[in-house]
C-alpha cells in the first residue's frame, strides 16, 4: 500500500513537473524542483526505477557516502535488483533551491533507512547536493553527492586514521 501511493503521488509530481518547467517563474522552478527531487526519492523508496529515471539525465552519475561514484545505469540496478532497498528517503531540512539559468543547485537534509547488500542501515542521515539542469524544457537530476552525517563521531574519526605504516 505504501509502495502504491508513493507511486501514485510520484506520478502526479512528475506531470507537474514536465508540463510547466519552461515556462515558470523563478519561484516557481523552485518548486517545480522541489516536487521533481521528492518525486524521485518516493519513486526509489517505492523501487519504481522506471519513474526515477525519468527525472535522472542520461549521463548521470552519483556519489554515495562510501565515496564510490555510479553512472544512472549502476544506481537504478542496485534499486531493480535488490541490493539496495531504500526503506524511508525523504527531506529532514528544507530543500534550498539556487537557479542560475537553466541549471540548479538543491541543497538538504535527509533522513534515510535502508537495506544495503541484505544489511540493514536503519534510521541515518546525510546531506545531499544536486545539480539540475532544464533539457529540453524539463528538469532532470544531472549529479548528486551524499555526505553521510555520522552517528557516532568518535568512531567516524577512527575510521579516518592511516591505516598500517
Amino acid at each position: 500500500m505504501k509502495r502504491a501511493l508513493a507511486v501514485l503521488i510520484g506520478a502526479a509530481a512528475l506531470v507537474a513537473v514536465a508540463a510547466g518547467a519552461g515556462a515558470a517563474p523563478h519561484g516557481t522552478q523552485a518548486g517545480l524542483l522541489r516536487a521533481a527531487e521528492q518525486a524521485r526519492e518516493q519513486a526509489l523508496v517505492a523501487g519504481d526505477t522506471e519513474a526515477a529515471g525519468r527525472l535522472m539525465a542520461p549521463d548521470w552519475h552519483g556519489i554515495n557516502p562510501a565515496g564510490q561514484v555510479s553512472t544512472r545505469e549502476q544506481a537504478l540496478a542496485q534499486v531493480d535488483n535488490g541490493v539496495l532497498d531504500y526503506r524511508v528517503f525523504e527531506p529532514a531540512s528544507p530543500i534550498d533551491v539556487d537557479l542560475h539559468g537553466g541549471q540548479a543547485l538543491l541543497r538538504f537534509k535527509v533522513n534515510f533507512d535502508v537495506v544495503l547488500g541484505g544489511q540493514v542501515h536503519a534510521v541515518h542521515q546525510a546531506w545531499i547536493t544536486e545539480v539540475w539542469e532544464l533539457r529540453d524544457g524539463r528538469w532532470m537530476n544531472a549529479f548528486d553527492q551524499t555526505t553521510a552525517i555520522p552517528n557516532n563521531f568518535g568512531l567516524f574519526a577512527q575510521s579516518l586514521a592511516p591505516t598500517g605504516s
